[in-house]
């Protein structure tokens, strides 16, 4: 068993290793970029945020505010809810010009947000949840995107991350369970072939 976890977990650990010292976990310590780009996650019906990409959109606003980027990069899925576009939504509400936002609509997953900000910039801030980062910088890298991470989840920007100290261990397992799997279909080379609709949608 501990052999099983050790080959699982390994190429996920050496990555967060590799990125170490690119991922920041407060604000104070970022040098200044063209864009924060925030990737996609779930969004409601009704066209509200799940916490998860709140914390994400709260962090690039931070940052947007205090002139650490000039401009945001919003990729998400908008074959459900509109994700992208209801992320662009509130960070206009909260006082970001829509000049200053670019919008992908077909960033299906983190591969695709990486591809299509390669087009708009090389450089840039990638706003996430710190489980999320080691993956997402990696992706990036492939594309010869200059990026740091932030990790938003240290910045005090939700109230609470749950009540059930269980359900929350769990939610944590999981990710981290997830994570290391899609690094193995990345290191694989099998990631695009479960996941290529975006760039199936490019060649129409």
């Amino acid at each position: 068993m501990i052999f099983v976890c050790a080959v699982v977990f390994a190429p996920l650990l050496l990555i967060r290793a590799m990125y170490a010292t690119q991922i920041h976990f407060q604000t104070t310590t970022l040098s200044p970029a063209e864009y924060g780009i925030v990737p996609g996650a779930r969004v409601f019906p009704d066209g509200s945020l799940s916490a998860v990409v709140q914390e994400r959109a709260d962090a690039a606003i931070l940052l947007y505010q205090h002139e650490l980027i000039d401009n945001v990069f919003v990729s998400g899925d908008n074959r459900h809810n509109a994700e992208a576009d209801a992320i662009t939504a509130y960070l206009i509400r909260q006082g970001i010009p829509q000049e200053n936002i670019t919008t992908d609509r077909t960033g299906i997953d983190t591969g695709d947000t990486c591809r299509h900000f390669a087009r708009t910039s090389s450089t840039g801030i990638v706003i996430t949840q710190e489980f999320h980062l080691p993956r997402a910088m990696f992706l990036c890298d492939q594309y010869e995107a200059n990026i740091a991470g932030l990790a938003v989840n240290h910045l005090g920007l939700l109230e609470s991350r749950g009540s059930n100290p269980l359900a929350v261990y769990r939610t944590r397992l999981w990710r981290s369970v997830r994570e290391a799997v899609l690094i193995w279909s990345i290191l694989l080379g099998v990631y695009d072939v479960f996941s290529n609709e975006a760039e199936r949608m490019e060649q129409q």
